[in-house]
């Protein structure tokens, strides 16, 4: 008896914060400005980088100034 109210309560918990978790993404929006963006990838480009690099390059800057959300769970 003791053991399915423990098992009820986690499972209330993950519930909880599976719930708090999703709108807390959803109220938030971290898309890169496009004409920054835009621009970081053109000069980089243009220095002569492959794109999938230049891609990669910006998302990383974008991402340090905080203008792109991580993806992480935590």
């Amino acid at each position: 008896m003791a053991s399915t109210k423990v098992v009820a309560v986690l499972l209330a918990f993950m519930v909880v914060l599976v719930v708090v978790r999703a709108t807390d993404n959803e109220d938030q929006d971290h898309r890169p400005e496009p004409e920054d963006y835009a621009d970081c990838e053109k000069n980089c480009i243009d220095d002569g980088n492959a794109s999938s690099f230049c891609t990669l390059k910006c998302e990383k800057e974008f991402n340090m100034k905080g203008h792109i959300g991580s993806k992480t769970f935590w």
